[in-house]
C-alpha cells in the first residue's frame, strides 16, 4: 500500500483555535463540505451516494482537534423520510483518545441523535 501525504485543507491558526479539522479523502469518505457555525456547531454537506438520484444513507469521515465536550454535527443532506437513529441507534466512532486509555475501538456513541428530512438533495440529470 503506497501512503499518500495530503496537507488539509484547514490548519488551526494557533492553540486556541477550537476549529475542528475534517478529512475524507480515504477510501469510502465521503464528506463534501463541512461549515462552522460556531465553535460546537457544525453543518456537513456529505456527497451523494453513488448510482442513486441524489440520495445519501451514511457517512464517514475523520475529525481532528476535538475538545472534549459536546459538538454537533448536521448532516444537511440525509434525504430517507425516517432513520433508525428516530428509534435510538446511535453512530459508530472510533476515537483514538479513548482507545489508548479506555482500551476501546469502534464503538456506538453519541447524545441527542435526530433524524428529519429537510428536503436539501442533488438536482436530477
Amino acid at each position: 500500500m503506497v501512503k499518500v501525504n495530503v496537507d488539509p485543507f484547514y490548519v488551526a491558526k494557533s492553540l486556541d483555535d477550537l476549529t475542528i479539522v475534517f478529512e475524507s479523502r480515504f477510501e469510502s469518505g465521503n464528506l463534501a463540505a463541512a461549515l462552522k457555525a460556531s465553535d460546537n456547531d457544525y453543518h456537513l454537506l456529505l456527497q451523494n451516494d453513488v448510482n442513486t438520484s441524489g440520495h445519501t444513507q451514511w457517512f464517514f469521515f475523520r475529525a481532528s482537534n476535538v475538545s472534549p465536550g459536546n459538538v454537533r454535527f448536521n448532516m444537511m443532506n440525509l434525504c430517507k423520510p425516517d432513520s433508525l437513529y428516530n428509534e435510538g441507534m446511535k453512530i459508530l466512532v472510533y476515537s483514538e483518545r479513548i482507545a489508548q486509555h479506555k482500551d476501546v475501538g469502534w464503538h456506538r456513541a453519541g447524545t441527542k441523535i435526530g433524524y428529519y428530512c429537510n428536503g436539501l438533495r442533488r438536482n436530477e440529470k
